[in-house]
This record gives C-alpha cells, sequence and structure tokens, in this order.
C-alpha cells in the first residue's frame, strides 16, 4: 500500500489510497495510513524497510524521527472531528506477538478518558528514569514538546529486564500530558501490555467537547 502511494504522489501528486506522506527535515519518510475501520484511527508506516519494534534501526535517530513525525500526525488522526489535543493523544507499538503486520507501524489516536485521568494522576510522581507504573507496565517522564529530545529508544531501554525476547517482546507506547503549564510525554514500555488498549478509535473525548 505505502508503495503504492508512492507511486501515486510521484505520477499523477496525489497520495491516495494513503491521507498523506510526509517526510522529516532530515529525510525520514512516512505514510499516513487510514485502516478500514475504525475510521478515526491512524496508521503511520515508514516508508523504508523497517520490520518492527526489535529493528536495531529504531534504536538511533530514525526511531525519534518516525515517533516524532507520528505525533505531529495528530492532526489527521481523528478525521471529521479535527486535530488530537496535546493531553488527548497517544500512540502505541506492538511487540511481534501483537502486531498484524512486519513492517513497523505506529497508531496514532485519542487516548480513552480512563487512561487520559489515569496518566494525568500518574504524571507527578514520574522521573525521566524508568519505573514501574502499573502491574507489568514502565513508564518515565520527558518534559518538552519534540520527541528527539527524549531519544525514545534509547540507552535507557537497555535498562529495562526485558529477558530472553529482549526488543522484539517490547510493546511501546507515548502519551501526551499537561501539567502546571508544561508540556511532555509520557512513554510507556511493557511486555504484557498492548498500548492499544489506551486508544479510543471512537474519541470519545474530542466527541464530548463538540457537544452542545
Amino acid at each position: 500500500m505505502v508503495r503504492t502511494c508512492e507511486s501515486a504522489k510521484a505520477s499523477v501528486g496525489i497520495s491516495f489510497p494513503c491521507i498523506d506522506l510526509r517526510a522529516s527535515a532530515d529525510g525520514y519518510g512516512v505514510a499516513l495510513v487510514r485502516p478500514p475501520l475504525p475510521r478515526k484511527h491512524l496508521l503511520v508506516v515508514p516508508t523504508s524497510r523497517i520490520v518492527g519494534i526489535e529493528s536495531p534501526e529504531l534504536r538511533g535517530q530514525a526511531g525519534s524521527a518516525y515517533l516524532a513525525l507520528a505525533w505531529a500526525a495528530r492532526d489527521k488522526a481523528a478525521g471529521e472531528l479535527g486535530p488530537i489535543p496535546w493531553a488527548d493523544a497517544g500512540m502505541a507499538i506492538n511487540s511481534v506477538a501483537n502486531r498484524t503486520q512486519d513492517q513497523l507501524h505506529i497508531h496514532v489516536d485519542c487516548l480513552t478518558p480512563q487512561a487520559k485521568a489515569s496518566l494525568a494522576t500518574a504524571v507527578s510522581t514520574l522521573t525521566e528514569q524508568w519505573r514501574a507504573l502499573w502491574r507489568g507496565v514502565w513508564a518515565r517522564i520527558f518534559w518538552g514538546e519534540d520527541l528527539r529530545g527524549a531519544d525514545p529508544f534509547g540507552p535507557s531501554l537497555d535498562r529495562l529486564p526485558l529477558g530472553a525476547s529482549g526488543f522484539a517482546g517490547l510493546n511501546f507506547g507515548a502519551a501526551g500530558v499537561e501539567l502546571n503549564g508544561r508540556t511532555g510525554f509520557v512513554l510507556l514500555a511493557s511486555q504484557s501490555m498492548s498500548f492499544e488498549r489506551l486508544l479510543d478509535p471512537g474519541c470519545r473525548l474530542l466527541e464530548r467537547g463538540r457537544e452542545p
């Protein structure tokens, strides 16, 4: 599908069947793909061949670039509901066992109301170092608006007790948070929980905002 979108863009100037093709200033490209159902959900897929969370390419600059591009795609993720506000948005990358494709894809969507409330409660207890947040889930905080500065797939992940499965067994997530005028991210890692569970394809947070 991504290759079809690239060909269409090059030949006729539109990225169909993708929503868009985007690239960072340093040359990392992604396709924005809408699954058939649900409509208020987005997959951000690198245009380069990267198998998944276990790919060594993610440990470097590429991983940060793809996550930053995915976060910027909040403007398209909720469709006609409009851009997803910072503290209402989340992302997820699944482990080998939980994913459906052997090409890296980042899920971008609204948080569930419950996930937003839980993270807002927990954020004041987090630091820049990984710590247990929920059972089987580690978390750390990064204050700032540029995920590249967090080095999300950097050396800090090596300190997690991943065991024999290593990065292949890792589920990764990120959620926007705001506290006392500061903006940042909660980064999440788990071998037992897919962070798609924190995402809401119905985008109730935005639907409620449209209610009279």
